[in-house]
């Protein structure tokens, strides 16, 4: 059975070696594709998305539009996801408490370098 995966799985060995790996993906990647094509993909995002809970089970679909509608891409949503207000105010939309839970939880504990 043949999987299409809108996320490419890259073979690692060993985790000493995943520097020369992704570096070596890098590099593949940027030849294969003009720069202009690096831009996310909004559809690939919302596929992406569904992936984004703790609990190992997907995001429901009803989950995943509220989401991508209320927040304008992964830096809100782990913004929102780590304040009391931001969970209040996605929490407006989604009412399914444990659909809320498995889309904020992933978030707890994440945090953006710049």
């Amino acid at each position: 059975m043949e999987m299409n995966l809108p996320i490419q799985l890259i073979p690692l060995h060993s985790t000493i070696s995943i520097i020369a790996t992704l570096t070596t993906y890098h590099r593949q990647l940027l030849n294969r594709r003009p720069p202009s094509s690096l831009r996310p993909d909004p559809q690939q995002q919302m596929e992406i998305l569904k992936y984004c809970s703790d609990t190992g089970k997907h995001l429901k679909s009803h989950t995943v539009n509220v989401l991508s509608d209320v927040c304008h891409g992964f830096r809100e949503l782990s913004d929102w996801s780590t304040s009391r207000e931001g969970v209040a105010a996605i929490g407006e939309y989604l009412t399914d408490g444990e659909e809320l839970q498995k889309a904020t939880a992933l978030w707890e504990q994440e945090f953006v370098a710049e």
